[in-house]
């Protein structure tokens, strides 16, 4: 286990060892405690990342921003959402003042688990950046929220980015929207001067699939690789040839 390998490396290596300072008299503060949550957040360990956060606790130290988050994200990395969202809420609810990342990571936490309508709800109380906008717009897309999904896209700061678009356009896809996929990637997309990329060609690409329109897809295939070569990768040209098999 993370925890037992932090007790065999030398302090200055282990921040998870650090952080059980408190525990052997080393004295860390909460900042080291949220250093080593965000350490077994990084390596996927979710369950010893709750365990040091109940740790901190028993021992008297406040949880803090730090750890409630680094918390969340170890939830979130493991598509566990709704705990994600919980320990955010915890932090909102012990008056601890959610900064730009908290606000973040409840976003994702909401993409990760499709929560389109809390994503909302969350993007009207946070600082509005493209990122944010951009987790809104991917909890809609997860569940076919087009329309909700292209308002978040024309209230995105500047505009949006590729992610935006990119994102946009899954939400077509996914809702069968292919023509209005094509439109924003053909004509929004240079309007607002970006270029297409391999995710781009891709959900275009594999809207045209879902409707088998073949002669759409080679010729989108061929721009493809002609702006992009190899770097279309072969999520594109798998999609291109299902539309043409359909």
């Amino acid at each position: 286990a993370l925890l037992e390998a932090a007790e065999q490396r030398p302090p200055q290596h282990s921040s998870v060892a650090a952080a059980r300072g408190p525990h052997r008299g080393a004295g860390a503060d909460a900042a080291g405690w949220g250093s080593a949550i965000a350490a077994c957040a990084a390596a996927g360990r979710w369950e010893e990342g709750l365990a040091l956060l109940e740790r901190m606790r028993s021992l008297g130290f406040d949880k803090g921003l730090v750890g409630l988050c680094s918390a969340a994200d170890a939830c979130t990395r493991a598509a566990l959402w709704a705990r994600s969202l919980a320990l955010l809420e915890e932090a909102r609810t012990s008056r601890l003042h959610l900064d730009i990342a908290a606000q973040g990571a409840a976003l994702h936490a909401c993409a990760v688990g499709a929560q389109w309508e809390q994503s909302i709800d969350l993007l009207g109380d946070t600082v509005h950046n493209v990122a944010a906008h951009n987790a809104a717009i991917s909890a809609c897309a997860a569940r076919s929220k087009w329309v909700e999904a292209v308002a978040l896209l024309d209230a995105a700061p500047g505009g949006g980015d590729i992610v935006s678009f990119n994102a946009t356009m899954l939400a077509f896809e996914r809702a069968s929207q292919w023509a209005r996929s094509m439109h924003l990637m053909s004509h929004d997309l240079p309007g607002r001067r970006l270029r297409p990329d391999a995710q781009t060609f891709g959900a275009a690409l594999s809207g045209c699939a879902a409707v088998a329109v073949w002669e759409l897809s080679l010729r989108l295939l061929g721009r493809a690789h002609a702006e992009l070569g190899a770097a279309l990768g072969a999520f594109g040209t798998s999609a291109a040839l299902s539309a043409c098999a359909g």
